[in-house]
């Protein structure tokens, strides 16, 4: 592939710029699962990272393996796949059902 074509190519796919370019975005799961929307990115400023993003607008379905009392949901950073239009996580809520 052209270099021209390789730039032209990476330039069309989408990527947040910063941490708060995230927020408003879906999560998803790798199976497809909508999980809720990142309403806040989670940091730690002594190490100056991001730690993970807080959910809101919660897929009801999912009350059963999310407890939610009013604490939120956070998800680890460690857990997400991809970060573009849309957000991918680790398959957490297939594993949560097996360990109910």
């Amino acid at each position: 592939m052209s270099t021209s074509m390789k730039n032209s190519f990476e330039s069309t796919q989408a990527r947040p710029d910063t941490v708060t370019d995230i927020v408003g975005l879906d999560v998803y799961t790798e199976k497809g699962v909508y999980i809720g929307e990142v309403g806040d990115v989670r940091l730690n400023f002594n190490q100056n990272s991001s730690t993970g993003i807080a959910l809101k607008n919660i897929n009801p379905e999912l009350s059963q393996y999310i407890d939610n009392n009013n604490e939120g949901v956070v998800i680890p950073y460690t857990w997400l796949t991809s970060v573009h239009d849309i957000v991918v996580t680790i398959d957490f809520i297939n594993r949560l059902n097996h360990t109910q």
